[in-house]
């Protein structure tokens, strides 16, 4: 039951915060949350293609921290807000998805090197890579790991 809380927590949160960050004109990344006692740490990742800077994610952090706290019902929040970064580990689909463009490696389970290209497309199952002799298309269960490049 407790696990079933949490989520239900973290869902309701990402369901108040994500059309903020998308109505400032940002994708959502990531969203991690860390409780201890009455303390909440969270981490927001967001991205924009023409880049992140300083200023995007103060914005970001001013709008979202207010409703975070209101709904948590403490002052006790603190609150990260960050770019993806230059090379940084795709962890879902849905960041492929906001990747969509960017040019990315991959590394399939039954490779030793990283395949190197842009994304054309995410879809449910597949992505579609444009490498620079081909385009291929790639079944999210065969990739061990994927960055931005």
């Amino acid at each position: 039951m407790a696990a079933m809380e949490y989520r239900d927590r973290k869902s309701t949160l990402l369901e108040e915060i994500e059309p903020v960050i998308r109505g400032l004109g940002y994708s959502l990344v990531d969203f991690t949350e860390k409780r201890s006692g009455n303390n909440l740490n969270a981490g927001i990742v967001i991205y924009r293609e023409s880049g992140i800077t300083l200023d995007d994610c103060t914005l970001v952090h001013r709008a979202v921290l207010p409703r975070i706290e209101m709904m948590e019902e403490t002052h006790d929040v603190y609150l990260e807000v960050s770019s993806p970064g230059m090379s940084r580990n795709i962890k879902t689909v849905e960041e492929l998805i906001v990747f969509s463009g960017r040019r990315i490696k991959v590394l399939l389970t039954d490779e030793s090197e990283w395949i190197t290209g842009r994304i054309s497309s995410a879809e449910k199952d597949s992505l579609t890579l444009k490498t620079k002799d081909d385009t291929l298309v790639v079944n999210y269960d065969t990739i061990r790991k994927a960055k931005l490049d």
